[in-house]
């Protein structure tokens, strides 16, 4: 799977999967999600996948936000599938 990641160019799906796999303080991060989403703060994915911030709380806000959309992504077994499937291309040389 390194070798799969290491041509992924996105931080925002490379730290979520990372973030995701860790499965640690999944509760703080709704709570951070929820919090962004009340106060409408959420950080435009398009932002983070250019750089992640630099304050604190968007840092964390960043990360919730990255965990967020993997665990979106790996919600079903297909989705799991289509997953492999996009990491297998990205091995093979696509780039993402």
């Amino acid at each position: 799977m390194s070798r799969r990641i290491d041509r992924i160019r996105r931080p925002e799906f490379v730290e979520g999967l990372a973030t995701y796999q860790a499965g640690e303080h999944r509760l703080a991060r709704v709570r951070t999600l929820w919090e962004a989403a009340v106060a409408d703060e959420v950080l435009p994915l398009e932002l983070v996948s250019r750089r992640f911030p630099e304050r604190a709380n968007q840092v964390n806000l960043a990360y919730a936000e990255s965990a967020d959309l993997v665990r979106h992504l790996l919600q079903s077994a297909d989705d799991r599938s289509r997953l492999g499937t996009l990491l297998t291309h990205v091995a093979d040389g696509m780039t993402f």
